[in-house]
């Protein structure tokens, strides 16, 4: 084709403002991934009110962008706004690569911010393949994350949501980590806790007094469980109690040192088949145990006392599903124990009744040394506590099963509540 005879394509350029849940949700790497996969030149970055995205090149491909950007998303984000505008295109963007730019930072006296800070959320299923995976790099690290799962609101301590911004600050990236980071086509392109074993947080088992206990640590965690010791785990938003659900006197000893005489514990299951082997389960409270906000879920057992000591004076049971990679290696390590099959833990705030959630490494040592065998720890801090969150089921008179939620918490928060406006 001649040159005369090239059809020049009109140049558009648009600015789009996004607020919401929009950060540390790979929400950065799906723009840079569509305006590259459309040809368009620009930039995304964040910015304390949320995401700023300018993007030019010819019109048809601007507004497909426009329209992806509006239907599709990553998994974990979600909008509470977003706006656009027009621009005059200028000539030097032309034919220039797409960037992700440094994030603007906030002035804490003077400029407004985005409030929505991404939740929490369980392993993912990729993750928990990788962290079985004996050839994976992240195998058995009880750590692992991606931009679709891992701790967000309960590690950050400044927006915008970037890694120096949370309690990673302090973890510098290995080589094959940062060339993960870095990589606009693999799963952990700008995953700000993004880690593996040579680079981050490490887990270990110590005694109540702090001092190393020798061994593989969740192999060992799994041996005192099974043989009824109670040992604290650190979670996402703070310490839980273990013990083993099936051992009426381990669970007394618990009762007894947390001063929770009455209260009911909630329990662990290994998989979603557990958890409906002891209480009774509607698709729908199927999907929200398997969703990635891991709620406990509050329903019928299906037998009275299975567990004695657990539920006293109710004939409902919370069960959830494990949440974390330290919670799936801990059943994987019991699997691999040359004794009984260990399938439902308590798992139990660490607190004593009515205090605060224990979320510091320093005060589960102070306040635990007197409650636990051993404590199952890592060093990357914990921010804010988060407790577990509580659903319901409920059937009520003859309509259609009702999940009524009873502790918003991990999962759900800082994420916002719509409310009619009436």
């Amino acid at each position: 084709m001649s040159r005369s005879s090239q059809v020049i394509q009109p140049q558009s350029r648009r600015q789009f403002r996004i607020q919401g849940q929009v950060q540390g949700v790979g929400f950065r790497p799906f723009v840079f991934r569509l305006a590259c996969d459309l040809g368009l030149s620009g930039f995304v970055r964040n910015e304390p009110q949320g995401v700023l995205v300018q993007v030019q090149g010819d019109l048809a491909s601007v507004q497909r962008f426009t329209v992806c950007i509006k239907e599709d998303r990553p998994t974990l984000a979600s909008y509470d706004s977003l706006t656009f505008q027009d621009m005059a295109p200028r000539e030097e963007l032309s034919g220039q690569p797409f960037e992700i730019l440094a994030s603007v930072q906030r002035h804490r006296s003077r400029q407004k911010t985005n409030k929505t800070v991404t939740v929490d959320t369980a392993i993912c299923p990729d993750c928990l393949a990788e962290m079985r995976d004996p050839d994976n790099k992240r195998y058995r690290y009880g750590l692992i994350n991606c931009t679709n799962c891992g701790p967000r609101f309960s590690i950050i301590t400044d927006v915008p949501y970037d890694r120096p911004n949370t309690s990673m600050a302090n973890f510098r990236m290995c080589l094959p980590c940062m060339q993960e980071y870095t990589n606009p086509r693999d799963r952990r392109f700008h995953a700000q806790p993004t880690a593996c074993h040579d680079c981050g947080p490490q887990v270990s088992l110590v005694d109540p007094q702090g001092q190393p206990i020798e061994g593989d640590p969740y192999l060992k965690a799994a041996a005192m469980l099974a043989a009824g010791r109670i040992v604290a785990i650190k979670g996402i938003g703070g310490f839980h109690l273990a013990v083993r659900a099936d051992d009426a006197q381990a669970v007394k000893r618990l009762r007894t040192l947390k001063h929770r005489e009455h209260k009911p514990f909630a329990l662990l299951c290994r998989d979603l088949d557990v958890a409906s082997d002891l209480v009774h389960l509607s698709d729908h409270a199927k999907i929200q145990l398997q969703s990635n906000t891991r709620p406990i879920m509050l329903a019928m057992a299906k037998q009275a006392d299975q567990f004695p000591g657990v539920n006293p004076g109710t004939d409902r049971l919370g069960v959830m599903l494990p949440y974390t990679p330290i919670q799936h290696l801990i059943f994987d390590a019991c699997e691999q124990l040359d004794c009984q099959r260990v399938d439902v833990l308590v798992m139990t705030s660490a607190n004593i009744s009515n205090e605060p959630l224990i979320h510091k490494n320093t005060d589960a040592l102070e306040h635990m040394a007197g409650i636990c065998d051993a404590i199952l720890w890592h060093d990357r801090e914990i921010v804010r506590s988060v407790d577990d969150s509580v659903l319901m089921s409920m059937q009520i008179e003859e309509r259609e099963e009702v999940i009524l939620p009873m502790r918003r918490a991990r999962g759900f928060v800082p994420a916002t509540l719509p409310l009619p406006t009436s």
